[in-house]
């Protein structure tokens, strides 16, 4: 496997910082662990952080900040006013023995059974998805794609970032393949069209809705949920 298409350095920077929401450190932790290249580079923006950290000049806690420490680490004492942090959702490992070439964690910890089990939710012709539940402004979700199939042209009303999982799909700006993510901004508009071998399985993050450029299209937009 061979990642043509990484992360931006913005992202991957506010990734080290823990500056990302939820949905978008789901997507850049899953990239991570299929791209040695995007490690590196993150582990040379924490190193940067932690340098940095390091000459500041030392700043006094507040009062109690210990306690609610070991309270957010689930060691509070009884009767404690911070509750513990709450774990990620449990996943038997072996339950996705069948997709764990195409799941990697942390994605995997994320779902509630193997893929052939999930609640997929047909929103188009040969598009189906599985909403992904994380916190905070974007959305995440799981899509998978038929084979050989041409989605209409579109652009973003905000951004879209897809990480290829399995199978594969091209457009305007290259061909893209397991481990590989696209950035797509506002002022972008194309036409993926999926690899004719097999379905595609992408893992999407959004912060907006698509913006169809086609009359027929955009009139099944409200049906197609997308």
């Amino acid at each position: 496997m061979t990642i043509q298409h990484h992360l931006g350095d913005d992202l991957l920077a506010s990734y080290a910082a823990g500056g990302t929401d939820e949905a978008t450190g789901l997507l850049v932790a899953t990239h991570l662990a299929l791209c040695p290249a995007c490690r590196t580079a993150v582990a040379a923006f924490e190193a940067v952080g932690g340098a940095i950290m390091a000459g500041c000049e030392p700043a006094d806690l507040n009062a109690g900040a210990f306690a609610a420490l070991e309270a957010r680490l689930g060691r509070a004492e009884p009767g404690s006013s911070v509750p513990p942090a709450s774990p990620a959702p449990a996943f038997a490992p072996a339950a996705l023995s069948a997709a764990a070439p195409a799941i990697p964690q942390p994605l995997r910890s994320y779902l509630v059974g193997p893929l052939d089990r999930l609640r997929w939710q047909r929103v188009g012709p040969g598009v189906r998805r599985v909403p992904l539940r994380v916190g905070g402004g974007a959305t995440a979700r799981l899509l998978e794609l038929a084979p050989g199939l041409k989605l209409p042209r579109h652009g973003h009303t905000a951004s879209e970032l897809t990480l290829v999982l399995s199978g594969g799909y091209s457009d305007e700006s290259g061909r893209f393949a397991r481990g590989d993510v696209e950035e797509a901004t506002p002022e972008d508009v194309h036409r993926p069209i999926t690899d004719p071998d097999g379905p595609c399985l992408c893992l999407v993050v959004t912060t907006g809705a698509l913006r169809f450029t086609g009359l027929t299209a955009r009139l099944l937009q409200p049906f197609i949920r997308l």
